[in-house]
């Protein structure tokens, strides 16, 4: 197919039928809490102690926080090499246009424009960085300040990232409490939820209580997860509130994620509750939460 893109500077006035998704693959935003304090932790400060005290307060609540007064105030120069990418005259942009995801260095649109079936309202420029020595080269000439100031951005953000990191393994080691489970992702999925991989049709597979789940492919184990009883606790979601406190459920795998009757709510996910699981310990409007979890069976 001829590549397209949606900053060629033609000016819709309708959004293309290929855009528009069905309504019940839409976000239901009416049902998104707002989030307005935002954890804000500031690196300037000279009380260390204070900063971890902060940073594991927004771990516990929030799961991300935001750094200020970090000493690489870029964020405006990224968004001014951006958009003037962006808004280089499409031929030129085309230059650099590629469906082939192997590419190092390519602009595309979308996700996957030739396998899906209604597109995304992006288009974005791909590009590996590290060894700079290595891709620099082949990164875009246009506009001229890209490659001293992606560099650049490339050579500080480690930095940043370092020091992230140093908090919270501070933060770690003022921990008294250490979790013996493991931790990863927990979706839910709702009726039908037969035939399963485990027992097909068989509704003695199913425990009285409704406590059962499927499992990802981190546990699926080719099947040997069957029957495994898990203990799942939600530690962390999108918005506060979204874990129920102290809660946890049991469930009895009784399928694989990745091929049960009813879609999970998000796909991917470590453990795929059963609704009446899921809202033991978390928010039910939730698509996924963060979960610490441990076979106990």
């Amino acid at each position: 197919m001829d590549p397209e893109v949606i900053s060629s500077g033609v000016h819709y006035t309708n959004l293309p039928a290929s855009y528009v998704r069905p309504e019940s693959e839409r976000p239901r935003l009416s049902e998104v809490s707002t989030c307005q304090d935002v954890p804000v932790i500031d690196l300037g400060c000279q009380d260390r102690n204070q900063i971890v005290q902060q940073v594991g307060d927004a771990c516990d609540h929030y799961g991300f926080f935001q750094e200020i007064n970090h000493g690489m105030s870029l964020e405006e120069k990224m968004l001014g090499v951006a958009h003037d990418f962006f808004s280089l005259p499409v031929e030129e942009k085309l230059k650099l246009y590629s469906d082939d995801p192997s590419r190092t260095m390519r602009l595309s649109t979308s996700f996957n424009v030739n396998k899906e079936k209604v597109h995304n309202w992006r288009d974005y420029l791909r590009l590996h960085c590290y060894p700079l020595d290595k891709y620099v080269p082949e990164w875009p000439s246009n506009p001229p300040p890209f490659k001293r100031f992606i560099s650049l951005l490339c050579e500080i953000m480690p930095t940043l990232g370092m020091t992230s990191t140093f908090l919270l393994l501070l933060l770690l080691a003022t921990l008294f409490h250490l979790s013996h489970g493991d931790v990863g992702t927990c979706a839910h999925y709702r009726p039908p939820y037969v035939p399963t991989a485990c027992d097909g049709n068989s509704p003695s597979q199913f425990p009285l209580s409704n406590m059962f789940a499927a499992a990802g492919e981190r546990i699926w184990d080719n099947g040997s997860a069957c029957g495994r009883q898990y203990e799942v606790k939600c530690i962390s979601g999108a918005f506060p509130g979204t874990c129920l406190p102290d809660q946890t459920v049991q469930v009895r795998i009784v399928d694989q994620a990745q091929t049960s009757r009813s879609r999970p709510s998000s796909e991917g996910a470590t453990i795929v509750l059963s609704s009446t699981a899921f809202g033991t310990i978390a928010d039910p409007s939730a698509t996924s939460v963060n979960v610490e979890f441990q076979q106990v069976w």
